[in-house]
């Protein structure tokens, strides 16, 4: 598998742009910073994308609600998407696939949550970028917003691309998750705090444990992040749940094989070790057809198989980083055991 950046596009490849690449990444860059709508800006430069992308590639997007501001600098923001999408679209060159597009707003809670490590409580429009390419080896996972690393050969690309995308949503107060695995694609969401046409408290956010969905039963989750698991099962058991979790599928798979009625949900991630999530499922379903399944996963609609989930009892596919609504309101709606 191999990375591409901005670069690759020969018409932008100029030391001119070099130049740029490097001070953006070093903040010396001045930028104007305006209330933007990110909507038509996205739009352009996916058809911009269509226009140039091979015929074997489908780009779909999903934009949901309109009207949504961020503060932001129009280059930079071209930047990032144009650089992500023709990462994409790079990635899925030989054999064709989907790279889709989705936009959502978000409100990130206050406290010990998972998503407040990276981000101040508030509301963020979510952009997802999702391809079915040729995936990311792991060990380049944990370098790919290093500035000028490369998979390519020596004098094709800067290797700036992600590491500029990355300093400019960090310069935003904002954040980029990434996932990936060989062979199946690439997720990037992309987290950027939304502003008010008023510009009024910006960032408000009204936390109330009365608004909390409780609920009771026994739930196993299986995932190799530690972090993960520690965030879920302290906020699970706050709710009244009873928590069991395993980082390993296979270790999964005995925990729910000793005692298979003590369990009334299933939470687990796709991605893991000794175990795919979905194979996980498949097994789990073999035993127990009446238990729901939620599969927590870094994919979007497109790489994950929705038919598969529907025949192995996944009842419902969540996004990484999950919300902690929308991870709640879907185990209480599944559970079996109220």
């Amino acid at each position: 598998a191999r990375l591409y950046d901005l670069s690759d596009l020969k018409f932008l490849f100029s030391d001119s742009l070099l130049v740029q690449h490097l001070l953006t990444f070093s903040r010396k860059r001045e930028v104007e910073k305006m209330m933007l709508d990110l909507t038509p800006l996205i739009k352009e430069t996916i058809q911009f994308i269509k226009a140039t992308a091979p015929s074997t590639i489908d780009i779909q997007y999903n934009f949901g609600q309109e009207n949504i501001y961020v503060m932001a600098d129009v280059t930079q923001m071209h930047q990032v998407f144009m650089n992500l999408f023709t990462n994409a679209v790079h990635a899925m060159k030989e054999n064709g696939g989907l790279l889709k597009i989705d936009m959502e707003t978000v409100t990130v809670g206050e406290g010990k949550y998972y998503l407040a490590k990276n981000l101040a409580p508030g509301n963020y429009l979510k952009i997802i970028v999702s391809d079915t390419g040729t995936g990311i080896p792991k060990d380049y996972i944990n370098k790919i917003f290093d500035p000028f690393f490369t998979t390519k050969e020596k004098g094709v690309g800067t290797g700036l691309g992600l590491s500029v995308a990355y300093g400019i949503v960090k310069e935003m107060q904002g954040h980029i998750w990434v996932y990936s695995e060989e062979g199946q694609g690439t997720t990037f969401n992309i987290f950027l705090p939304v502003i008010s046409r008023r510009i009024e408290n910006p960032l408000t956010y009204e936390s109330s444990n009365s608004n909390r969905i409780t609920g009771n039963g026994t739930i196993l989750l299986v995932d190799d992040e530690e972090d993960i698991i520690i965030w879920i099962s302290e906020m699970l058991e706050d709710l009244g749940y009873r928590v069991e979790s395993e980082n390993n599928g296979q270790q999964a798979l005995a925990t729910f094989m000793a005692a298979p009625d003590t369990f009334d949900l299933v939470l687990t991630d796709q991605t893991m070790p000794g175990m795919l999530g979905m194979d996980l499922a498949k097994e789990i379903h073999t035993l127990r057809p009446d238990l729901p399944i939620i599969l927590n996963t870094g994919f979007a609609e497109g790489v994950v198989n929705l038919a598969s989930c529907e025949r192995y009892g996944i009842k419902k596919v969540l996004m990484k980083p999950v919300m902690e609504t929308d991870l709640c309101q879907a185990i209480k709606s599944y559970i079996i055991r109220k």
